[in-house]
């Protein structure tokens, strides 16, 4: 039969395995929230290049497409502004000889 100070070093030696490896637990935890934090930052930075790209290529989209757009929207006004000129400059002309 043990005796009580055989069992209380025994608590003692069993408490401090505990407390080590509630240490080492820790310590491991610790470097898992480090390597997240690395991650989140690293995705972070990966989402912020990919949105500014993809913005990028939009805009540069929607501005070829807006180009075009008021090209045709354009070329027809500015075809009639050419008639017009031809004929204000025709009526100047035709006034002048009169």
């Amino acid at each position: 039969m043990q005796t009580k100070a055989q069992a209380e070093s025994r608590f003692a030696a069993r408490i401090s395995q505990l407390e080590a490896e509630l240490k080492g637990e820790r310590a491991g935890l610790q470097e898992k929230l480090a390597l997240l934090d690395t991650a989140k930052q690293a995705l972070a930075n990966q989402f912020e290049a990919l949105a500014g790209e993809i913005l990028e290529k939009k805009s540069k989209s929607f501005s070829e497409g807006s180009q075009k757009e008021l090209g045709t929207l354009l070329t027809p006004l500015k075809t009639q502004i050419e008639e017009f000129r031809k004929k204000v400059e025709e009526a100047q002309t035709d006034s002048t000889k009169a």
